[in-house]
């Protein structure tokens, strides 16, 4: 498990199939993010998906709390 899913307790990761989703999907779309802002300079098509990718990386993020804040 990476960074970001370590941040949900495990527990709740495997008893709740759409919180696990959503932190796979989370890690995921950071993973991406981290690997374009790594470029020294990104083309136009490069730094518009970069931010589609910050966008559902916080969509992911928002749906895991909220997922969490429903279950507690």
């Amino acid at each position: 498990m990476n960074k970001n899913s370590s941040r949900v307790p495990e527990g709740e990761l495997m008893q709740n199939r759409e919180l696990r989703q959503a932190s796979l999907a989370h890690d995921e779309f950071d993973e991406k993010a981290a690997r374009l802002e790594k470029q020294v300079t990104l083309s136009e098509t490069e730094s518009i998906e970069l931010k589609k990718i910050k966008k559902k990386k916080l969509a992911m993020k928002d749906k895991m709390e909220s997922i969490i804040s429903e279950a507690g």
